[in-house]
C-alpha cells in the first residue's frame, strides 16, 4: 500500500514569494479571460515540489518517465502535498521545500501517465488532471506556465526521522539517474534531438524542440531538460541514438 502522508513530518518554515506586480497582474487578467471565455476560471491551489535551488521557479516540475502525465509543471491537490513532497530534494541540513501555488485549470482533460503530450490536444482545453473524479496530479502546460501559476508560500520541513535515511538513498539514486550519460559529453542537443525525431512521434519531437528552445533562451535549466528528455524519449532511445552518433 502506497504511503499518503508523513506525519511525522516537521515544519521548520514558511515564507512568502516574492514577485512582481506584472506577475500577479498577468495571472489575475488570465483568471479573468478564462472565466469570460469559459464561464468559470477553476481558480484553485496546488503545491509543488522541487529541489532547494529550484524552489523559486516553477518551471522545472517535471516527473520521471514512469509517472509524467505530459511535459507540463505537475502540482499537487491541496489536501495531499506528501505527492510533492516527495519530489523534492533535501538540502545538506535535510530540510526539503514545496511550494503552495494557486493556478487557474479552466477546463481540464485527462492525460495518461507515460504521455508526451505538452500543450492542451484542442483549444476547449486549458490544463491536464490524471484523473478527472479524483485528480492526484494537476498539470499546467509548459506553454501556461508563466500565466496559469503564481506561487505563494514556500514551506520547509525535515521528513520524519525514520524515513531520513530511505530519504537519502532515494534523492541519491535521483541524482545518478539523472546524470547524462559520459557518452553524450560533447555531443550537440541539437544534433541529438535531430537523430532521435528520426524514431519519434512529430508531437514528441515538436515537444522537445519547444523544451529545448526554452533551455537555450535561458528559461529552463540543462538538468531540468535533460529530464524532460528521459521523459519523452526514453533511456533505450537515448542510449542507442547517442551511440550510433558516436559509431559504437
Amino acid at each position: 500500500m502506497k504511503r499518503s502522508s508523513d506525519r511525522d513530518a516537521v515544519v521548520t518554515g514558511i515564507r512568502k514569494c516574492l514577485y512582481s506586480r506584472r506577475r500577479s497582474r498577468v495571472f489575475e487578467m488570465t483568471a479573468g479571460m478564462t472565466k469570460e471565455e469559459r464561464g468559470e476560471a477553476n481558480l484553485g491551489f496546488g503545491w509543488y515540489g522541487a529541489a532547494a535551488d529550484d524552489v523559486g521557479r516553477t518551471n522545472d516540475g517535471a516527473l520521471g518517465a514512469e509517472d509524467a502525465h505530459g511535459v507540463g509543471v505537475h502540482l499537487s491537490p491541496p489536501h495531499f502535498p506528501y505527492a510533492s513532497s516527495r519530489l523534492s530534494e533535501a538540502d545538506e541540513n535535510g530540510e526539503k521545500r514545496i511550494v503552495l501555488c494557486r493556478i487557474i485549470m479552466g477546463n481540464s482533460e485527462r492525460v495518461d501517465a507515460g504521455s508526451a503530450q505538452y500543450h492542451p490536444s484542442t483549444g476547449g482545453y486549458d490544463s491536464g488532471v490524471d484523473d478527472l473524479r479524483n485528480p492526484k496530479w494537476y498539470i499546467i502546460w509548459s506553454t501556461h506556465m508563466n500565466t496559469h501559476i503564481l506561487p505563494e508560500y514556500i514551506v520547509s520541513f525535515k521528513p520524519s526521522t525514520q524515513r531520513q535515511g530511505i530519504h537519502a538513498a532515494v534523492n541519491s539514486t535521483a541524482m545518478t539517474t539523472r546524470r547524462w550519460p559520459s557518452a553524450a559529453q560533447g555531443l550537440s542537443f541539437q544534433k541529438l534531438l535531430s537523430e532521435m525525431g528520426r524514431s519519434l512521434p512529430s508531437s514528441s519531437t515538436q515537444a522537445l524542440q519547444m523544451l529545448y528552445n526554452k533551455h537555450k533562451a535561458g528559461k529552463m535549466s540543462k538538468d531540468a531538460f535533460i529530464r524532460c528528455l528521459r521523459s519523452v524519449a526514453g533511456d533505450k532511445l537515448l542510449a542507442s541514438t547517442i551511440k550510433r552518433m558516436r559509431g559504437y
